[in-house]
This record gives structure tokens, sequence and C-alpha cells, in this order.
């Protein structure tokens, strides 16, 4: 995937703490994704997710009303998603073995633990999206 491609991708951030949401939102811009929408609540998050279709989603383990990996569960089978196959990626302080093993049994695309780098974020999407 060229970078052009790249830049011209619409990201969705689900995210409750406003400084993880806007540090992952800068580390996009960085990467040249400028077009980044952040929701806070993972229920609004759901509706926005049936409304319209997003090639990628951040997920941040402070996501308000439910935790990331249950938020994950429900963006791959709630009934009138437009893209349930969305690459998923959690973003966690730091995460244990367990709580990888259990993203990735439920679909999950990737864990990420921050700092997150500009680098691994292109990375990791480019190989999602193939």
């Amino acid at each position: 995937m060229e970078q052009a491609e790249i830049a011209d991708l619409r990201i969705l951030i689900v995210g409750g703490k406003g400084h993880a949401v806007q540090t992952l939102r800068t580390v996009l811009n960085n990467a040249g994704i400028t077009n980044v929408v952040a929701i806070e609540d993972t229920r609004r998050a759901l509706d926005v997710l049936r409304a319209e279709s997003f090639p990628a989603l951040y997920c941040d383990e402070h996501a308000a009303h439910v935790d990331p990996v249950s938020f994950a569960v429900s963006a791959r089978r709630t009934p009138g998603l437009l893209n349930p196959m969305v690459p998923i990626f959690l973003i966690y302080g730091s995460a244990r073995r367990s709580q990888v093993e259990r993203a990735r049994d439920i679909g999950v695309t990737d864990v990420l633990t921050r700092p997150v780098s500009v680098r691994t974020i292109l990375r990791k999407l480019r190989v999602a999206l193939g």
C-alpha cells in the first residue's frame, strides 16, 4: 500500500480518555492519515459503524461503556454493520498475554501497546489492509 493510499484512509478511533485519543490521532497524522473520526462511547461507535464504512478502527482500553474486547465482539457480530470484517486494533497501556490471546481468539486484528510509533502503526495497518 502506497503512502498516498494511506493518506486517503478514513480511520475510526474509539476511546474514552481524551489524551489517549489525541495521542493516537497525532501518531496517525504523523503517518499521513488526517481523516480521523474519534468517538468516546462504544455504543455510539456501533451506530456509526452501521452508517459508515471504515478501512480500519482503533479501540483504546478506556473506551466508555464496555471493555475493548467486548466492543470488538460487537463490532464483528452486531447485525447491520457495513463492514464486520474491518481490521480492529486494540490499544493498551500494557497488555498481558491473556488479554492478547483473548483478543486474538475473538477476531481482533492486532493488539498494540503504548507508546506506539508511526512506524508500527503504518506497518501493522499495511499488513491488515493487504
